[in-house]
């Protein structure tokens, strides 16, 4: 029983060393300075953002309007389904079902490309960002800069003037100007 009591004793004793350097060294550190930014709202605002958006959509209108057509030559044979019989409406169920496949297979392509050039842009895009917001942390002596940008965030309180989203597009739009 001595020996528990003593472990006992040893391990408060232990605690205390330890954690006792760490409670001291926290309240001697200065309050951190904090920013907020919402770095989705941010990224797509920019000139950069804005002109390769309008580049793709340039870029894949054609496409899109192609499939509209598709679309559209599909909802013309099922109505023509709708008014033969016989051979002919086996034949037209045919051509109906092959166009389908062609249109989905399309889509699907379509809709591929334009994710990856998407992602590649926002990608891009996103790494820029990430330099300017540490440029403006630097800049400003922060500590601490939080992204406020997802639906879920944690963030249940800022005040306005730590948000940094503003200015992080016009540093963005500079650096990239400059380039």
């Amino acid at each position: 029983m001595p020996w528990t009591g003593m472990k006992s004793v040893s391990v408060v004793f232990l605690l205390g060393a330890v954690l006792l350097p760490c409670t001291l060294s926290a309240q001697e550190l200065p309050p951190a300075r904090v920013a907020v930014v919402n770095f989705q709202n941010a990224l797509l605002a920019t000139d950069d953002m804005q002109a390769r958006s309008k580049e793709l959509e340039s870029k894949y209108a054609p496409r899109r309007d192609e499939l509209e057509k598709r679309a559209q030559e599909l909802q013309d044979l099922q109505r023509k389904l709708q008014s033969v019989t016989g051979a002919e409406a086996r034949a037209v169920q045919n051509e109906f079902q092959r166009k389908q496949r062609e249109a989905q297979r399309m889509q699907e392509d379509f809709q591929t490309e334009v994710e990856f050039d998407r992602t590649d842009v926002l990608g891009a895009g996103a790494r820029v960002m990430r330099e300017v917001v540490a440029e403006l942390a630097k800049e400003k002596g922060l500590d601490l800069v939080v992204d406020v940008s997802t639906q879920i965030s944690n963030t249940l309180f800022f005040k306005p003037t730590l948000d940094l989203s503003v200015e992080a597009t016009a540093a963005y739009n500079r650096k990239v100007q400059a380039q």
